[in-house]
């Protein structure tokens, strides 16, 4: 009996990305009829798989991923949004940051930042930090045998915060840096605290265990979305 030959991929370094990671809410993206959203909107424990997906030719730093380049398989895409205060709190990609382009907004926010009559709008208006993953949900799919991709788009002070510092503390022998390879995987069992800013509540990552997953076929690697296309600009 022949074993079928694996397809060789070539991860990032998810470790090294966590380190590289700089710190600084759902607008500015796109998802095409194929893909649903994932949603976090109650406290407790979600179980989900992240996913690789690869960084194709074009979609580079800047205007790409900053953490990965062409030909790598990553497992998710950084970006930047300004929250607009006067249209109903919706959010739109930062310009500068997400793609390497001229921002209207950050061109306001340096001109105006030291002005005391604009303190709360250049509060509103900075840039905040989110990401987009490429995710199953173990608990709709509980042995992910249906192979649903959806794809996450989430605040990365409220999950990818907590996912950086798992990596950072991890000893060499856990490897949960292979957490979303599609062979040696793990799922993550996430547990949101819920929280709120006034009467909005809001859903933060206070831990996250890694278990050992079976692995998925090298074809799931061509369901994932590729995450920089569903940027969109303002």
């Amino acid at each position: 009996m022949t074993t079928k030959k694996r397809r060789e991929i070539r991860y990032t370094n998810a470790r090294e990305v966590a380190n590289k990671h700089t710190t600084m809410e759902r607008g500015a993206i796109a998802l095409p009829d194929e893909f649903s959203l994932y949603k976090i909107d109650k406290g407790g424990v979600r179980r989900i798989d992240i996913l690789p997906y690869v960084i194709d030719k074009g979609h580079e730093s800047p205007g790409g991923n900053p953490y990965a380049q062409s030909g790598f398989v990553h497992y998710e895409r950084t970006y930047w949004t300004h929250r607009s205060p006067g249209d109903g709190g919706k959010h739109y990609a930062c310009l500068q940051r997400t793609f390497g382009e001229a921002c209207p907004v950050c061109r306001w926010l340096e001109k105006n930042r030291s002005d005391p009559r604009q303190v709360e709008l250049v509060a509103a208006l900075r840039a905040k930090e989110r990401q987009l993953f490429n995710v199953i949900d173990r608990e709709d799919d509980p042995d992910g045998s249906k192979m649903e991709v959806k794809v996450w788009e989430y605040s990365q002070f409220l999950f990818g915060k907590a996912l950086d510092a798992k990596l950072k503390a991890a000893d060499d022998e856990d490897g949960y840096e292979r957490f979303y390879y599609l062979e040696g995987g793990m799922t993550l069992r996430v547990s949101f605290d819920e929280e709120s800013m006034g009467s909005n509540p809001f859903y933060k990552a206070v831990s996250i265990d890694m278990k050992g997953r079976k692995d998925y076929p090298d074809e799931l690697l061509e369901k994932a979305s590729t995450l920089e296309r569903r940027l969109k600009a303002m």
